[in-house]
């Protein structure tokens, strides 16, 4: 909170939703603060939750992340450690489910390693904002026409591969959930082109709504 972006919305949606029902605990994997308003908005974001801890991360070699991209071993984005330990309070927890937002926190809890030394949780939800091998293969076939020839082919050849390899490693570390959430058909379909029969079936399209409120502002704003 509050929900500016399209990574913001879509937890913010499931702890408005699930909080009329159930108890919601938030963990914050932090890379650190983006801007000045970072500690506000984890303070706003501890008073709609009932528990809000946060474990500070850090980004490993990018070297051997991009190695270990090529060779299958795990999302380039999802390369992270954890610079502190968990919350003890937090680990001994067993809930109904987890959720976890953002690609590079579904790349990282998707370890089984990682995994096993965070809450346990009767169902597993990876609730993806961008599925990131379908932005690049968009990227390789909307490839600027500003530049040169060379220059979109070459822009054109990288993003195709690089989104090959990547989609790989994603559809391995979805196929590690329970449930998968794509906010687009668009998405829904990329997975069940590339992931096997099991993914496709836990896969569901759940787009993201705008709160009701919004359509009340004057026009001008």
């Amino acid at each position: 909170f509050p929900p500016t972006d399209g990574v913001r919305i879509p937890p913010a949606h499931y702890i408005e939703g699930l909080s009329k029902a159930h108890d919601v605990d938030f963990l914050l994997l932090d890379g650190g603060p983006r801007d000045t308003a970072w500690e506000g908005d984890c303070q706003t974001t501890a008073e709609a939750v009932c528990h809000f801890r946060r474990v500070p991360i850090r980004r490993k070699s990018k070297v051997v992340g991009l190695v270990r991209e090529l060779l299958s071993l795990g999302s380039f984005y999802g390369f992270w450690e954890l610079a502190a330990h968990l919350p003890e309070s937090t680990a001994a927890q067993i809930y109904d489910a987890a959720i976890v937002c953002t690609p590079p926190a579904i790349a990282y809890m998707s370890q089984p390693k990682v995994r096993r030394r965070m809450p346990q949780a009767s169902v597993w939800i990876a609730a993806m904002s961008d599925v990131h091998s379908l932005v690049l293969s968009q990227q390789a076939a909307n490839a600027s026409k500003n530049y040169r020839l060379s220059v979109q082919l070459f822009q054109r050849v990288v993003y195709t591969l690089r989104s090959k390899v990547l989609v790989r490693n994603e559809m391995k570390m979805l196929n590690r959930y329970d449930r998968v959430f794509v906010q687009t058909d668009k998405e829904r379909d990329w997975v069940r082109m590339n992931g096997d029969d099991v993914l496709a079936d836990k896969t569901m399209r759940l787009s993201n709504a705008a709160p009701d409120q919004l359509f009340s502002l004057p026009v001008d704003r």
